[in-house]
């Protein structure tokens, strides 16, 4: 009966459109096409100010923007404070590499500040976020040489990208052991960070990865079954949960957004990675710079939810 119900769930999402999809040419988003609106003064905001929603993005800014520039782009945020439709792109145009936040999304109930920032490493996780890779759209230039591919890095990449690399490096510097101490998770993922790493700075990071992505799955969720409600369907997405997984083993890679309990398992496993933010990922191997299955690892991997390891 549960499979009946996840695959109930799955099927109505495709049909909902073509929306839940951060696409390549930036037309489709982060979250699924909807039509909640979460205007400046929307008494359902939540409290979460423009200095502090342009503060996430000049940190970003200043960390990646050198990156970007190595590879030939301009990275451009475009903070539209003022659109309240809940949802997050990525695009490229020429040589400039975008990434829009609305804010509506940063008002949402559920997000925090540090779930604003992860949403944008979700984004920039598309740009430069390795393989595997979207299966459709225009391709990019590779050390010289034209890739026909998308450029676009697939939905559970920039997941993974955004926490492990990216998220990273953006609360890097910050006082985190302190920080972690006023947040709310499950003891079980606690010890689960302090088993991983045996640095103090390292566990907090840890901690505080997974408190933001728990808050921002918990947001995917509700915009999910928001459209599920509004479509006359009488079943939900559970709430996700940082005690249990995904058990969907895909038969090749998922370059869609996979459901939010496989976002979140994700975002888990990239927290609890080993691998250094400042170690480069590959759009050739998917073993580098990463947790990968090839290399002997068993925690820190990707999910099978929506990836299939490579034969070895």
């Amino acid at each position: 009966m549960f499979k009946t119900y996840l695959l109930g769930c799955f099927v109505l999402l495709l049909s909902l459109g073509t929306g839940y999809a951060c696409d390549e040419e930036g037309y489709t988003g982060i979250v699924p096409e909807n039509d909640v609106f979460i205007g400046v003064n929307d008494k359902s905001s939540n409290g979460i100010t423009q200095r502090e929603f342009n503060q996430v993005f000049d940190r970003i800014e200043k960390v990646y923007s050198s990156i970007f520039y190595q590879n030939g782009e301009t990275l451009s945020f475009k903070r539209d404070w003022k659109e309240g439709i809940v949802n997050a792109y990525a695009y490229k145009k020429d040589s400039k590499a975008y990434v829009v936040i609305n804010g509506g999304l940063a008002r949402h109930s559920e997000i925090t500040v540090d779930a604003i920032a992860l949403t944008a490493c979700h984004e920039i996780g598309h740009h430069i976020g390795g393989i595997p890779v979207k299966k459709k759209g225009p391709g990019r230039i590779l050390n010289g040489r034209v890739i026909k591919k998308s450029w676009a890095s697939s939905e559970g990449q920039a997941d993974y990208f955004g926490v492990m690399k990216c998220f990273r490096k953006y609360i890097e510097g910050d006082d985190n052991e302190k920080i972690v101490t006023k947040l709310k998770l499950p003891s079980a993922t606690k010890k689960k960070c302090e088993a991983e790493f045996s640095d103090r700075e390292e566990q907090a990071i840890c901690k505080r990865s997974m408190s933001a992505a728990l808050s921002l799955t918990r947001m995917f969720t509700q915009l999910i079954n928001e459209s599920l409600e509004k479509a006359g369907k009488d079943f939900r997405l559970p709430p996700v949960s940082l005690l249990k997984t995904d058990k969907k083993v895909v038969s090749k890679h998922d370059d869609k957004h996979p459901l939010p309990q496989c976002r979140l398992d994700t975002f888990f496993q990239a927290s609890l990675c080993e691998k250094h933010h400042g170690q480069d990922v590959s759009y050739e191997d998917y073993s580098t710079g990463v947790c990968a299955r090839s290399n002997g690892y068993d925690i820190g991997i990707r999910p099978k939810c929506w990836f299939k390891p490579p034969r070895s």
